[in-house]
């Protein structure tokens, strides 16, 4: 129990010193916290580390996504909506396209229809 208070008080930490120096570099926050997470697991004490993808996807990307909403200006919002929302289709789209003629080439028997079918189950966007 107190490693893992450890562990989250050391996160918090880093978090908080990544959203201090980051604008004072010049960057975001977040991309400072990627750049010491990819020196991170380049570190021998780190090798063993292992999360569950579930706790990175129900656990850190919902707030991450909530403070960016927030903290993104409506005007802004409304001034790209239409560049937002034609490359949101078309993105999803190309890549149901693009998967449905990978899968179509790799499971013989499957056809282009079912795997485009496929391709758009595995290519949606997380609501």
């Amino acid at each position: 129990m107190t490693e893992l208070l450890v562990v989250l008080v050391t996160g918090f930490l880093v978090i908080a010193a990544a959203t201090v120096v980051g604008p004072r570099l010049g960057v975001a926050a977040p991309l400072v916290l990627v750049v010491l997470g990819v020196a991170a697991s380049l570190l021998p004490m780190f090798a063993s580390a292992h999360i569950e993808p579930e706790w990175i996807l129900e656990g850190v990307l919902p707030p991450l996504l909530y403070s960016a909403a927030v903290s993104m200006p409506a005007m802004n919002f409304r001034r790209e909506f239409g560049a937002i929302s034609g490359l949101s289709v078309l993105l999803v789209v190309g890549s149901s396209l693009v998967l449905g003629l990978f899968f179509a080439l790799v499971l013989p028997g499957l056809g282009f229809a079912w795997g485009v079918a496929l391709g758009a189950i595995v290519s949606r966007p997380t609501p």
